[in-house]
């Protein structure tokens, strides 16, 4: 048997265990192949819950991409927020569609990738196939961010993705009025979003007592006479564990000390957040002064890595109610 360039539906059955296509291809010495437009309808169409459907999926779109995608056809990655024309980002856009651990846990998968098409035949057929699939192109990148990223689409200005335009080993997704790519509408759409944000913002802006920089206690001392009962105090103390790292100054043990007895005595409302230490719990760990609580944060450190961090709340007033 000779190679095989099969469609996606038939990609589905392989992958799911449904088909016996791999055995005779085993039998016969043959290798099955993947183009383009395969790797987007099926990773559109993968089930992120079953580990096999993902590693062999991904095994698959990794080989094509390292040693048959043309360059040009790289700026897919950019759809995903990665930069351009750079095979890394191209392999963590793909990891980034199927939720794959890492590249690492995907390199066992039993697919072959579309370079072991050697006979001048076969990659004649290829040829008519790859010009084939071309004409579907953006359809597959419009699915597959519909299904594995639909932030894009509800984040999206205005208006449906009803435009498609091909261009010579580049293709890219319109915007019916605004003439941008997806990309560039969800990054609009996140500055629109920062706006409305601080508008909102500004409706608080003569509430806000004063601004000011400096050793807290002497601060709030100075602006003592400007507090009362309804004023609300955010404190936002140096972390314990970074503090070195983070500022020219630092907390030392007893400052955290005199901060929580000095806010022990406050009859205004107060919340205190910190990074998680044991040290700190212990500290408020008195439930008849101090509603207490903690929750997740994820920190964006660059465009491809997050941290998520344990944050430490400690208020007078019923945290459950925020």
């Amino acid at each position: 048997m000779k190679n095989i360039i099969c469609d996606s539906n038939v990609w589905y059955d392989i992958l799911s265990g449904n088909s016996n296509i791999l055995n005779t291809l085993k039998a016969t010495g043959g290798k099955l192949c993947v183009t383009p437009i395969n790797i987007l309808e099926i990773a559109s169409k993968v089930d992120s819950n079953n580990f096999n459907y993902r590693q062999n999926v991904a095994k698959a779109i990794m080989d094509y991409a390292d040693r048959y995608l043309m360059s040009n056809e790289v700026y897919l990655a950019r759809y995903w927020g990665f930069k351009v024309n750079d095979e890394v980002h191209w392999k963590e856009a793909v990891l980034t569609l199927l939720r794959a651990p890492s590249y690492n846990d995907l390199v066992n998968g039993y697919i072959d990738p579309i370079d072991n098409v050697k006979r001048k035949q076969d990659l004649k057929l290829l040829e008519s196939w790859r010009e084939y699939h071309y004409k579907d192109f953006n359809t597959g990148i419009i699915n597959a961010i519909q299904s594995i990223h639909p932030k894009y689409m509800e984040r999206k200005a205005d208006g449906n993705l009803k435009k498609h335009k091909k261009s010579k080993n580049l293709f890219e997704v319109k915007e019916e009025d605004i003439g941008a790519s997806i990309l560039a509408c969800y990054e609009r759409a996140k500055v629109v979003a920062k706006d409305n944000r601080i508008k909102e913002l500004s409706k608080y802006k003569d509430k806000v007592l004063f601004i000011e920089e400096g050793n807290y206690l002497e601060v709030l001392k100075n602006k003592m006479e400007d507090i009362t009962e309804e004023t609300f105090i955010y404190f936002d103390p140096p972390y314990v564990n970074k503090a070195k790292n983070l500022y020219n100054f630092c907390f030392m043990e007893n400052d955290h000390i005199i901060l929580r007895d000095y806010i022990k005595k406050l009859k205004s409302n107060w919340l205190l957040s910190y990074d998680y230490d044991t040290s700190i719990e212990n500290l408020y760990k008195d439930s008849k002064i101090f509603q207490k609580g903690c929750f997740e944060v994820t920190y964006t450190i660059s465009e491809s890595k997050r941290n998520k961090i344990k944050e430490f709340l400690a208020s007078n007033i019923n945290l459950s109610d925020l």
